[in-house]
């Protein structure tokens, strides 16, 4: 059936880029099994239910919102802010790492640091 083909393949549709912008809802809110108990890669600390960091590329790498927002202080905010594991995380079929969006700095840095504002620059005057 032609029609269903066609649904299919514009279900499937854009440049690879469009994975990492579909990214901030898959990474600050990610469905969970309530059986198992989620727990952050660096401080071992349990997980809050959707309130964590996921990597999109390596399922095992999750992370707690003190340690990502460390993590991206450590970075720098105005940079490539990439996986708070300190890895460079391939996206699937790429070799291109994983790296947050602005958007998704400022909601884990939760006002500490404006889209717009390069934190290294904040402090020049």
């Amino acid at each position: 059936n032609p029609g269903s083909s066609q649904g299919t393949s514009v279900a499937r549709r854009g440049p690879p880029i469009s994975i990492k912008e579909s990214a901030p809802s898959s990474l600050l809110e990610t469905n969970v099994q309530s059986s198992e108990t989620l727990k952050c890669t660096l401080c071992h600390e349990r997980l809050e239910d959707t309130h964590f960091v996921q990597c999109p590329s390596i399922s095992e790498h999750k992370f707690c919102f003190p340690c990502s927002r460390n993590s991206i202080k450590m970075q720098g905010a105005g940079s490539e802010v990439y996986c708070p594991s300190g890895k460079k995380c391939p996206l699937v079929g790429s070799n291109v790492p994983w790296a947050f969006m602005q958007g998704e700095i400022a909601t884990i840095l939760g006002g500490e640091v404006r889209p717009d504002m390069n934190i290294k620059k904040e402090r020049d005057t």
